[in-house]
């Protein structure tokens, strides 16, 4: 389920908020959808938190990047109509990698 709902409800509020991801990668498609709600932030930048290597993932590290974030210059309602768009631009991106990968699992 997706986390959009969620941060829309905490931006909404200007409470004070510390992401963690789990790389550059992540961070990129965070600070990307971070922009698109027009959240007031800082650029993720690699943190001294304790993290573990995912055993599925060997090259993966969890909470190695960090970002704050404060609140939207948005309005509420602004808010809503964005959480809106950014989901169905989310949306789409799902349907165009499925649509990548489908003869794979054909």
């Amino acid at each position: 389920k997706s986390w959009i709902p969620t941060l829309v409800q905490l931006l909404s509020h200007g409470w004070p908020l510390l992401l963690t991801c789990f790389g550059l990668h992540e961070a990129r498609l965070e600070a990307s959808l971070l922009e698109a709600l027009e959240a007031d932030f800082t650029r993720h930048a690699e943190g001294s938190f304790g993290h573990v290597l995912e055993a599925d993932k060997p090259l993966s590290v969890c909470n190695a990047m960090f970002s704050w974030v404060r609140g939207s210059k948005l309005e509420k309602e602004q808010l809503l109509v964005a959480q809106d768009s950014v989901q169905k631009q989310l949306e789409a991106c799902q349907l165009f990698q499925f649509m990548k990968e489908v003869r794979s699992h054909i």
